[in-house]
């Protein structure tokens, strides 16, 4: 959805406008984006100027894991072993 950014008081409007530019569409692959929170977050760390600070991942979701339509618990796992990798 958005590339990782730094969020301060001088450019807190940037993560109001990408929250607001949601529109939800198709299946929910928590578990996709779960995987590229994580590859954002690890390839943070190697900002020394950041070296310390805290990684927060901002999940909005529409609805149930799924590939489709239905519940998918492959979808669900998937996003549950992305976090737990922290």
């Amino acid at each position: 959805m958005s590339n990782f950014f730094t969020v301060t008081n001088e450019n807190k409007a940037k993560l109001e406008d990408v929250v607001n530019s949601i529109s939800p569409a198709g299946a929910t692959r928590s578990d996709f984006a779960m995987e590229l929170a994580l590859k954002q977050i690890n390839q943070s760390k190697n900002d020394e100027s950041r070296k310390d600070a805290k990684r927060i991942v901002f999940f909005v979701t529409d609805g149930q894991p799924t590939t489709l339509s239905n519940f998918d618990d492959d979808v669900a796992n998937g996003a549950i072993t992305y976090i737990e990798r922290k």
